[in-house]
């Protein structure tokens, strides 16, 4: 599965490795991109930074065909 984890506002963006199953999802969004890399610009302004959270993860759970 491809993915990017988005640190700090975009300042870090790496490949995985992803959080094992085990650890705590604090919340999620859906957000609609045609690519990973759009996905990835759009997390840079995930609401998370605000209150100090510290990484997002980017995943594609379904692909949509318009």
């Amino acid at each position: 599965m491809q993915g990017k984890v988005v640190e700090n506002r975009g300042e870090v963006i790496t490949d995985g490795p992803f959080a094992e199953g085990a650890e705590l999802v604090g919340g999620y969004l859906i957000v609609s991109a045609k690519s990973l890399d759009e996905a990835t610009e759009i997390s840079t302004g995930c609401p998370i930074f605000e209150y100090k959270g510290s990484t997002v993860e980017i995943r594609e759970i379904m692909s949509l065909d318009f």
